[in-house]
């Protein structure tokens, strides 16, 4: 009875085996037909997957050219934007030094000139719209009044001297009057 239950337990286990390794065949065999339903669906991803990378690494390299491209283009560009401004602040100072600054240590020798008594100097710019004409202008009225205070100085000189004159021959004939009358 003991052997029937080993034999009946045998052959349950055999059973059970034989349904486990037809579970396990039917598995394989699952997964033999999906290998092979994905195996060409994994060869398109893998071929997209290349040419994805292909495209992206030709555009990188498109990308790149174009890029170092543009900041060759952009250091022209700086390197000329600079050199112009740079012959622009040249010429901005020879100008102030040419238009400007000659005119006004001309102007300043002419006032020294006149300051000094030279009242023949010519005052040159006076005919000039910006400010050197504004000065120069100035340098001439102050000449005009050097000029002037010459001329005023003169005629109260003459002045005095015709009132020492007259002073005198008043004198002179107030004298000649006591000495006629005498």
């Amino acid at each position: 009875q003991q052997l029937g239950l080993g034999l009946l337990a045998a052959q349950q286990l055999a059973e059970r085996y034989r349904g486990i390794l037809g579970d396990g065949t039917a598995a394989i065999g699952r997964r033999d037909t999906a290998l092979r339903e994905i195996m060409p669906v994994r060869a398109e991803v893998t071929k997209l997957s290349d040419d994805a990378l292909e495209a992206a690494s030709t555009l990188r390299a498109s990308l790149n050219a174009n890029l170092e491209s543009t900041v060759a283009s952009a250091t022209t560009s700086s390197l000329a934007l600079s050199l112009l401004v740079i012959v622009m602040l040249v010429g901005s100072a020879a100008f102030g030094s040419l238009a400007v600054g000659r005119p006004i240590r001309r102007i300043a020798g002419v006032l020294e000139r006149l300051a000094g008594g030279d009242k023949t100097v010519a005052i040159p710019y006076a005919n000039r719209g910006d400010e050197v004409g504004e000065t120069a202008r100035a340098a001439d009225v102050f000449k005009g009044n050097l000029i002037r205070m010459d001329q005023l100085a003169a005629e109260q000189k003459e002045a005095e001297a015709r009132a020492e004159a007259e002073k005198k021959a008043a004198m002179r004939q107030l004298a000649d009057s006591f000495e006629s009358a005498g």
